[in-house]
């Protein structure tokens, strides 16, 4: 499921792209698809964050490499992956503000948090257990 998330992850970011150039242009499929369009996003600062979250979004599926020989290796490299995406967040947006640095910080340990949690909620509710299947004695 990581590796196809991963996937649609770099397939939307892709449409991203197209998407900025077409809001430039006017917002039609000409301005979408348009070379010169296209490139002015790319050397934008949304570009820079494009790069940033494709080249994470490709680490991330290192993790997949379950061979022991590369375990530790794959790992460190899905990390750097994480980070990478996390990074992208603050090239654009209201972390470009003074002071950069701690709002940055602040917006990633955010984000962080929010993926542990959102990312626990699926062991929790196997931990918990079946609602339907859970006998409940009942109440005299």
């Amino acid at each position: 499921m990581g590796v196809l998330s991963a996937w649609a992850g770099v397939i939307l970011i892709l449409f991203q792209w197209s998407l900025e150039a077409g809001y430039l242009g006017g917002g039609n499929i000409a301005a979408a698809t348009n070379p010169m369009l296209l490139g002015i996003v790319f050397d934008g600062a949304s570009g820079g964050r494009l790069i940033l979250v494709v080249a994470g979004l490709l680490l991330v599926q290192a993790i997949q490499l379950n061979n022991l020989a590369f375990s530790k290796t794959a790992n460190s490299l899905s990390l750097v992956g994480v980070l990478l995406v996390m990074l992208a967040f603050v090239q654009v947006g209201h972390t470009v503000n003074t002071p950069r640095l701690v709002l940055a910080v602040l917006l990633i340990v955010h984000l962080m948090a929010a993926a542990f949690w959102v990312a626990s909620l699926w062991p929790l509710f196997h931990l918990g257990g079946n609602i339907t299947t859970t006998a409940i004695p009942p109440a005299f």
